[in-house]
């Protein structure tokens, strides 16, 4: 049978897994799991005790002040003060190193699963029978975020909220193959990093949806006949790449419909689309603020153009994927890039390592 445990009512759901399991260690051991091997991240050998080596255990709260930190110990101790009588050897009782194995592999589960950590934890019994395997992993999204967020880790910029700002991201050098046209992905993009913050987070996703809004009653406004309030957006460095994506997003559509079931009223919306579009790409490729020389490039070769829907057509190209972001990438924009397994494992070590000492 297969353990996990995680969130609240983690007290309970030891109890509950261990009565089934009739409370040891070295009888879970013996038990007939199911190997589990879902997304784990780490784990934990702790070596059976058989019969025949069973002992009593010396300086069973010294190890145990070892394990775990400070902290832990600390509250431990006034949670269960008959418990550290009997490890320090008080009142005659001898604690055995099967039992010591069974509290340190308990009391593991507890931290790990509490509210330090939060970690869903399983386990699973060698090949050899010879040592079980807790298993620990951290796949609740909300909770990576808190934890990030709480030891203060430096996360990537996305850089969906590069583009969401209108700002430039260093971007990586271009392989021989992407420089001759042989790769057409693009050089990949090297952010910043930026200390997690969920505040900062959820300030970004804000403003975000406010600017969206901006764009879709512009848009709204567009085929009333009003292009102002459009036109006054693409003029914003911050804005006008979510604008201009907006407008191909609806010029592209409006093509594909055009012809089979084009009606006069498709037509004018079209039109008074294209015509707000050229007007933006008209301010951007005059404006002497656009510094990149690639762009001032595009610029000239497109102003060289002098058929009208050519020209439409290779400013539709500049601003359509994969050379600019699409409006569904503006709508799901977040401030931090995506994390890694690599950068939550990291975060699971830094989280561990307050709570176990490990390197004891």
């Amino acid at each position: 049978m297969p353990i996990g445990v995680g969130g609240d009512g983690v007290a309970r759901a030891i109890r509950e897994t261990f009565d089934r399991l009739h409370g040891s260690l070295a009888q879970a051991l013996t038990s007939d799991l199911e190997v589990d091997t879902g997304g784990w991240q780490y784990a934990m050998s702790f070596r059976r005790v058989r019969e025949s080596e069973d002992r009593p255990a010396k300086e069973a709260d010294a190890i145990l002040l070892k394990v775990f930190s400070g902290r832990i110990t600390d509250e431990w101790k006034r949670q269960d003060a008959r418990l550290w009588e009997r490890l320090r050897g008080e009142g005659g009782e001898e604690v055995m190193v099967s039992e010591l194995h069974d509290i340190v592999f308990n009391k593991c589960i507890e931290v790990l699963t509490g509210q330090d950590c939060g970690f869903d934890v399983g386990w699973q019994v060698s090949v050899d029978d010879d040592d079980v395997f807790l298993k620990i992993r951290l796949a609740d999204c909300d909770n990576i975020k808190h934890l990030a967020s709480k030891i203060e880790m430096e996360v990537p910029i996305s850089t969906a909220a590069y583009d969401f700002q209108g700002l430039s991201c260093m971007q990586i050098d271009p392989t021989w193959g992407q420089l001759w046209g042989l790769n057409k992905e693009l050089p990949p993009r090297a952010a910043k990093h930026l200390i997690y913050s969920t505040l900062r987070a959820q300030a970004f996703r804000e403003n975000r949806d406010a600017v969206l809004e901006e764009v879709d009653t512009a848009m709204r406004l567009i085929a009333c006949g009003d292009g102002a309030p459009a036109r006054e957006l693409g003029r914003q460095s911050h804005k006008r790449l979510i604008m201009l994506a907006a407008l191909v997003a609806k010029i592209e559509k409006l093509h594909e419909h055009h012809g089979a079931s084009s009606t006069t009223a498709l037509q004018a919306q079209k039109d008074q689309l294209e015509l707000v579009f050229n007007q933006i790409n008209e301010e951007i490729e005059t404006d002497i603020h656009e510094s990149c020389p690639r762009r001032i490039e595009h610029n000239r070769d497109i102003q060289s153009i002098t058929d009208p829907q050519e020209k439409l057509n290779a400013r539709l190209e500049r601003w359509s994927k994969p050379h600019a972001p699409g409006i569904d990438k503006f709508r799901e924009a977040e401030l931090y890039a995506d994390f890694t397994d690599l950068a939550v494992m990291k975060i699971m070590y830094h989280v561990m390592a307050g709570v176990i000492n490990f390197e004891k």
